[in-house]
């Protein structure tokens, strides 16, 4: 895929959540929010991954496209076997489905784990 396009791709789809982010929290909340370029530039790793929910209703990852960074199951502190990675995004209202599209943003300074993604 171009550069050019996924660029302008991650762009449309950054504008779009962050402006549903917006209407989500109070105006107090909105203005703690980075400009868009100056998070994305923070962010070490941007991800789309589908949802892959476990039989014991544990939320795994699969990664579709790398938009920044290069994805790696070692960049992360704990993964599948085949390299789908952990997250839990059933918290605050968000109800994550098998088989959806997320996309990711990981950056360092949030890290519990020095070096490693969570």
């Amino acid at each position: 895929m171009n550069i050019g396009y996924r660029i302008l791709r991650l762009k449309a789809v950054l504008a779009t959540l962050f402006f549903v982010l917006a209407l989500w929290t109070s105006p107090a909340k909105a203005k703690e929010w980075p400009a868009l370029e100056n998070y994305v530039s923070k962010c070490i790793l941007i991800v789309k991954a589908k949802t892959i929910v476990e039989k014991d209703g544990i939320l795994t990852f699969r990664v579709l496209e790398s938009w920044k960074g290069n994805y790696s199951p070692d960049l992360f502190v704990k993964t599948t076997s085949d390299g789908r990675f952990f997250a839990s995004q059933n918290e605050h209202g968000v109800k994550v489905m098998d088989g959806q599209e997320l996309i990711f943003f990981f950056t360092r300074h949030n890290q519990p784990v020095k070096n490693k993604l969570v």
